[in-house]
């Protein structure tokens, strides 16, 4: 993506959405009977990628939770942050994104406690949904929180490699 927009002489501007792994989890389960564990470790390596790879770019990390609850300071923050201006801000697109990110239109709604309590997921993923959540209300969290739990992932990746085969 980097050279693609490089090549358009776009500079690339991150949002990454942090959702509970357990309704990522519930999600992919419905969809393609993923395991739980399954899909909360393909949560982490794909939050441990992202994160690892846009950190020298601007980025935002917003949370779903926020997101459904009041797209418009979610995303006014993403201009802010990202200092862009999203196209196509009228009233009837603000009425189309309204219907859109409707709570009654949710599948799935997890807390952070419901998450910590399972004894399934590594204490990898709750710490790094922690971390998430930390960024996405602008707290700043120090990259090593997560570099750490890479490491640590990436050590166990023979073990998990067989549960992240895709089949």
């Amino acid at each position: 993506w980097r050279e693609a927009l490089e090549e358009l002489g776009l500079a690339p501007r991150i949002i990454v959405m942090v959702r509970n792994p357990l309704d990522v989890a519930a999600s992919l389960q419905r969809r393609n009977q993923f395991p739980p564990t399954k899909s909360a470790l393909l949560w982490l390596a794909h939050l441990i990628a992202v994160e690892r790879d846009s950190r020298d770019l601007p980025r935002v990390f917003v949370s779903y939770d926020e997101l459904l609850r009041n797209w418009r300071k979610s995303l006014g923050r993403a201009e802010r942050t990202l200092g862009l201006r999203l196209p196509g801000w009228n009233d009837d697109a603000a009425m189309e994104i309204d219907i859109l990110l409707s709570e009654s239109k949710r599948h799935f709604a997890s807390d952070a406690t419901a998450l910590r309590s399972r004894a399934d997921f590594p204490t990898w993923i709750a710490a790094a949904y922690d971390w998430a959540l930390a960024a996405a209300a602008e707290h700043r969290p120090d990259s090593a929180i997560l570099d750490g739990i890479a490491s640590d992932f990436h050590s166990a990746a023979d073990v998990f490699a067989p549960v992240l085969a895709f089949e």
